[in-house]
């Protein structure tokens, strides 16, 4: 085992043989050697941060590790509240939105109307850096867009 002093991770080492309990200790595989992640938590209200081991939890691979973790009715019971999180907010969309003239789309009685007995959660997808740049550059004004390119290429 070593510690890196500028960032307080250790990495472990292990040969055939080793006897480690690693559920407990949040690590990550790479390349055959095991090592501590970590989470950066900002505060902006309190304005702090601070960087602390990654919980295990956090680092299971797959359900079956996190039902082992954590317990498969704790595994269930935040299943059913992330569910929730994910049904009001479909549901809060619908509530907002409006059409050109900021009339509301779904009043009341529409939405009593909706089944949503299969609803389920849709896939999250991620831009990547790239998407989330042409997209604001996209929505830029020509001039102010030439301008930040012009900029970039400088710089």
């Amino acid at each position: 085992m070593f510690l890196n002093s500028m960032r307080n991770t250790c990495c472990f080492s292990l040969k055939p043989g080793d006897n480690a309990n690693l559920a407990i200790m949040p690590t990550t595989l790479i390349k055959g050697v095991f090592i501590m992640s970590e989470i950066r938590t900002v505060s902006n209200k309190a304005k702090r941060e601070i960087t602390l081991a990654t919980p295990a939890i956090l680092l299971a691979e797959t359900l079956q590790d996190v039902v082992a973790i954590q317990g498969e009715d704790q595994c269930l019971s935040q299943v059913k509240a992330q569910l929730t999180v994910a049904y009001r907010s479909m549901i809060r969309t619908k509530l907002e939105t409006t059409d050109d003239n900021d009339e509301i789309i779904y009043d009341d009685k529409a939405m009593t109307k909706m089944d949503f007995a299969d609803w389920k959660p849709e896939p999250r997808t991620r831009k990547s850096g790239e998407e989330k740049a042409l997209e604001a550059l996209g929505a830029l004004p020509p001039d102010v867009r030439a301008a930040v390119l012009a900029n970039f290429e400088k710089g």
